[in-house]
């Protein structure tokens, strides 16, 4: 997998939305495996109402794949396309998300509807992969952070408000332990000369919002304990 997003941040190293994201992902995953079969937005499982964001066979390989984009404001044209992302705060609420989603997985993995699952989250916001200073945050459980271990039971802390956990209310249970790992997805560099791919520069410091920065959590039946 970072082989694969290594590759299309070489052709995207910035998206518009989450729904470009999917779309180039997939994208990407068809000219990688010709002749593979690709789907987004899919309901794997009969008489339930769960979307899959891309659903991949390839060789009678079956990958599910939830797909995250997790952005902090920035202004940036490149080759003429201007990318304007807007600052979407709720950390704790899209971090609930992103574990809701590995669950989901999981589930799809267990239930044999795929033989691997990832998870992939992009983010131009250090919120997501550092720890914070609060002692006992309201998300604690949810948190993203390099090197969480996330296993059993999630659930808000005791002092979340009503505002929090509107429709996200239920505790999250993971089935598989799973230890975060980021890194950095190839930086955008200076802007091409017209008729140039988009260039790939140095990382950008911490804290610039032209660093990118993804975790893949993938699930497999074998790391099951």
């Amino acid at each position: 997998m970072v082989s694969l997003l290594n590759e299309l941040a070489l052709r995207r190293p910035i998206f518009h939305s989450e729904a470009d994201f999917q779309q180039a992902f997939a994208w990407e995953i068809q000219v990688r495996y010709p002749g593979s079969i690709v789907r987004l937005e899919t309901r794997p499982l009969r008489g339930e109402a769960i979307y899959l964001d891309v659903f991949a066979v390839a060789n009678e390989f079956r990958v599910a794949v939830e797909l995250k984009y997790l952005v902090r404001s920035l202004d940036l044209t490149i080759m003429g396309e201007r990318f304007l992302l807007r600052n979407q705060g709720a950390h704790d609420v899209r971090r609930y998300d992103v574990v809701k989603d590995i669950s989901r997985i999981e589930s799809l993995v267990e239930r044999d509807i795929a033989d691997v699952g990832f998870v992939i989250a992009l983010s131009n916001d250090p919120a997501y992969w550092t720890q914070g200073t609060k002692a006992d945050p309201i998300d604690k459980d949810f948190r993203l952070h390099e090197g969480k271990l996330s296993s059993g039971k999630r659930s808000w802390s005791s002092n979340a408000g009503a505002g929090t956990t509107r429709g996200r209310p239920s505790p999250i249970t993971l089935e598989y332990e799973h230890v975060v790992r980021w890194h950095d997805y190839p930086a955008i560099g200076d802007t091409p000369k017209e008729g140039s791919p988009a260039t790939i520069g140095d990382t950008p410091k911490e804290g610039s919002p032209e660093r990118f920065r993804y975790l893949a959590v993938e699930v497999q039946r074998a790391q099951r304990k």
